[in-house]
């Protein structure tokens, strides 16, 4: 079984120049170099720790022009300006905080890349035109199944969100970015059955592009978050062989009352379809769930992870991972994986690396 950053030597992947080009990606992906660097060195998979050892070098002492203390101090300087960034925009979640979001952590991920990724672009798992994914691939390939990421992002107001995916194929695995139907256009519960439609997808075609099915994570923010956990905890929206994910990650979503006009109407009249509602009643499967908020999410964001957290606590699956991540607002731990600001990142493979494999 193949592990993300673990995996064995015999997992690395089948073309020997992924060495090369997965440096550039980690170069993007800083975690690996700064506070989260331990991962790669100890253990990673072999041409991770090659792409490690060579970002390393090239900001080391062979013709460097600053050295790595420097360069840490300023990667360190640009993670705390864009959190002083995000705390003057407050507990606010509008255009102008999306924009304002997405412009920070752009520059915090200038360095990140395609180098070494094979993407294609909208392929369909359902029947509507809404009802597509992209595919993030390392290239070269894989002796054996690798650790696949699917993703669902964000309302309309969120900032594009490929940086999740790409993060993950940058160091090994499989990133699905994906879209789903959603208010006003639809009701509840249309978001469960795009999730459902998008596992049987999934977990039918992963294998021939070197993902393992035993080793799906699903992710979600806001409003991706609340569709997941619409599926998560409805029996009659559930794929009937099964989950179809090994764990699964909700991301500031809103899981007791509409927020924004989208889910507004797309609860109408379905207040029992509301996450916080469902889990009640929910006696079905349940796979290992990491809850995330925000220090500047809005107040009717952090009070409903809160909630959900007690209500799971009391269930007999017992209480999940739970994150309130400092300094960060409604999108930014999630625009964050692949930047220098590496606190999403850290808690993510922590949970996968306790929880899953």
């Amino acid at each position: 079984m193949s592990d993300l950053l673990y995996t064995p030597h015999e997992n690395r992947p089948k073309e020997h120049n992924v060495r090369l080009k997965l440096v550039a990606a980690l170069g993007a992906a800083v975690v690996f170099t700064a506070a989260a660097g331990a991962f790669v060195l100890h253990g990673g998979p072999e041409h991770l720790r090659h792409a490690a050892v060579a970002l390393h070098s090239a900001h080391g002492a062979h013709g460097a022009a600053q050295s790595p203390a420097a360069t840490s101090d300023a990667a360190a300087d640009a993670v705390h300006a864009a959190h002083a960034r995000i705390a003057a925009l407050g507990n606010n979640w509008n255009a102008e905080v999306a924009a304002a979001t997405g412009a920070a952590y752009a520059e915090l991920r200038e360095a990140q890349s395609d180098a070494g990724i094979v993407r294609t672009n909208a392929i369909s798992y359902g029947p509507d035109p809404k009802q597509t994914l992209d595919l993030f691939v390392p290239e070269g390939g894989f002796s054996e199944g690798t650790t696949v990421l699917v993703y669902l992002h964000g309302d309309a107001l969120a900032p594009s969100a490929d940086n999740v995916p790409k993060s993950i194929a940058s160091v090994g695995g499989i990133g699905v970015l994906a879209r789903y139907r959603n208010g006003p256009e639809v009701r509840s519960p249309a978001g469960a059955e795009d999730v459902r439609l998008l596992l049987s997808w999934v977990n039918d075609n992963i294998e021939q592009h070197g993902g393992d099915r035993r080793l799906i994570v699903l992710m979600g923010n806001s409003t991706g978050a609340t569709h997941i956990a619409e599926y998560l905890f409805d029996q009659r929206a559930q794929r009937p062989e099964g989950l179809g994910v090994a764990a699964a990650i909700l991301s500031s979503g809103v899981f007791d009352a509409a927020f924004g006009d989208d889910l507004s109407h797309y609860f109408d009249g379905a207040a029992s379809s509301m996450p916080l509602a469902l889990v009640d009643h929910y006696t079905g499967m349940q796979v290992p769930l990491m809850l995330w908020s925000a220090e500047y999410d809005p107040p009717i964001v952090q009070a409903g992870v809160a909630e959900l957290f007690a209500k799971l606590c009391r269930s007999r699956g017992g209480c999940p991972t739970y994150e309130r991540l400092s300094g960060a607002n409604h999108v930014s731990h999630v625009l964050s994986l692949g930047s220098t600001d590496t606190a999403a990142a850290g808690a993510l493979f922590r949970f996968y690396h306790t929880k899953v494999n």
